[in-house]
């Protein structure tokens, strides 16, 4: 597995490589982690809220699949900026292309 990239999302950090990524806490407890190759589309997403400082917050939307079930189901991750949301979209897609098209779902 090779190590790709990882960014800074304040009170967490992502972590991608070429076969999957994963989401840490603040307090390096795994948040989430997903195979790329259960990666069915990613899309930029917003507005999802207001911030309390009244910054429109980000979402980068990942339809994924099982295969052990065959269930679709949607996960978000919430960037407090665009900027930032662009990165965490252009980073995972960049390891998804990485997914041989017989192992993509």
């Amino acid at each position: 597995e090779q190590y790709l990239s990882h960014l800074d999302l304040g009170d967490r950090v992502l972590l991608v490589s070429d076969k999957k990524f994963v989401l840490l806490g603040a307090d390096g407890r795994e948040l989430l982690l997903v195979k790329f190759k259960h990666v069915k589309s990613i899309e930029l997403f917003c507005p999802l809220e207001q911030n309390d400082d009244g910054n429109v917050a980000w979402g980068v939307f990942m339809t994924l699949s099982s295969r052990q079930s065959g269930d679709t189901y949607v996960e978000v991750l919430r960037c407090n900026d665009h900027a930032l949301a662009t990165e965490v979209l252009e980073q995972l897609q960049r390891g998804l292309a990485l997914v041989p098209k017989s192992e993509a779902t």
